[in-house]
This record gives structure tokens, C-alpha cells and sequence, in this order.
């Protein structure tokens, strides 16, 4: 696998880098985000690029829409997707707990995902058994705390979960099956080689 590496130029990362730098944050800990490959095969660099020219207002046409209505954590949301206010679990990955105490980079990656599944917007969830799209769910679809795993994708069109990862935001979670694995596994290994985020101490 070519891990493609995402520039900050991209809209989705610099705004990402923009509100981090604002709120104090160190610039070091997005300014190494790299390789954010996209599960279907095509790079970020390249997915970004396509939408270029789009009308400000214009995103992916994602299969299973939700709306944002709150971020809870790093990892998890709660959204309003197909009439059902439900909070989602991002599948794959761990973020730092807020506590108390809060976790080293907990913050952090909350603010990550506040910036990249702002509320009221629209994400694209995404899931390795696709029945998990319509109702009724399958409670195979659900974790032992209720919520929806899934993968995020974002309003202009990145695996939010692989964002995090790539940030040193977040670790593979080891111990689930899931069909990104590989995939996030190298993400993991790149941000931890690079001494990102988390991976920095």
C-alpha cells in the first residue's frame, strides 16, 4: 500500500491546523498529518484536489447521511441519521479519555473532531457489514455501550478516523476486528515514527 501524504493546503486540514493554532495549541501537533489513504483506493491528495473547483456548499453524496447534533470525544459523536438520535462510536480507533483526569491529548483530539464533524453539519457513516445502514439495525452494529460503530466520513470527504490516527489523535483499537485494520495499523506506525501527537512524549 502507497500511503499518499495530506497536505496542509487541503481545506479540511488547514482549517483543522487553523482552530488548533487558535485555541494555543502547539502548530507541531497537526503539522506532520500525513497519509490519509482513502478506503476506496483513491489518495487524499487526490480527493482533495477533485474538489477544488466545487461550489463552496457542495459534498460527497455520502450512502448513509447523518447530522452532527453533539461531539462527545475524540471517538465519539452524537448524530440523527435515518430519524434516530444515536451516538456513534468510531470504529477502529481510541482517542484519549477526557476523565477526569483527562488523558494526555484527550482535549486535543476532541477538538480535532469538533473542527472536522462540526454540529449541525453533515457526515457520511460508513460500516464493513453495510446492513448496519437501515433500519432495523442490527444490534451487531452496536457496541456494549449502545452506540453505533462506524467509520466517520467527513463534509469534505476524509476518513475522519484515519485523520486522527495520522494526527497521533488516536491508537488502533488492537483488540476489534474490522476491516480498515491494515490500513490504520500503517497510519499508526507513521504518526508513531514521526513522533506525533501522543507519540510525541
Amino acid at each position: 500500500m502507497t500511503l499518499s501524504p495530506c497536505r496542509l493546503s487541503h481545506p479540511a486540514l488547514g482549517r483543522s491546523c487553523a482552530l488548533l493554532v487558535a485555541a494555543g495549541l502547539e502548530l507541531a501537533l497537526v503539522a506532520g498529518l500525513t497519509g490519509c489513504p482513502d478506503p476506496g483506493g483513491t489518495s487524499v491528495d487526490a480527493a482533495a484536489d477533485a474538489s477544488v473547483d466545487a461550489a463552496p456548499d457542495a459534498g460527497p453524496a455520502f450512502e448513509h447521511p447523518a447530522r452532527v447534533l453533539r461531539v462527545i470525544d475524540g471517538d465519539t459523536i452524537e448524530v440523527e441519521f435515518q430519524g434516530v438520535q444515536m451516538r456513534v462510536r468510531f470504529s477502529g480507533v481510541d482517542t484519549p479519555e477526557l476523565g477526569p483526569p483527562a488523558e494526555p491529548y484527550a482535549d486535543q483530539a476532541r477538538l480535532f473532531t469538533l473542527q472536522n464533524a462540526t454540529p449541525a453539519t453533515e457526515v457520511g457513516l460508513e460500516f464493513d457489514n453495510d446492513t448496519c445502514g437501515s433500519l432495523p439495525f442490527p444490534s451487531s452494529c452496536f457496541d456494549v455501550y449502545d452506540r453505533m460503530l462506524a467509520y466517520i466520513r467527513t463534509a469534505q470527504g476524509y476518513d475522519l478516523n484515519a485523520m486522527l490516527l495520522s494526527a497521533g489523535m488516536a491508537r488502533v483499537y488492537e483488540q476489534a476486528d474490522f476491516g480498515r485494520k491494515a490500513d490504520y495499523l500503517a497510519l499508526q506506525a507513521q504518526a508513531q515514527a514521526e513522533g506525533l501527537g501522543m507519540w510525541s512524549q
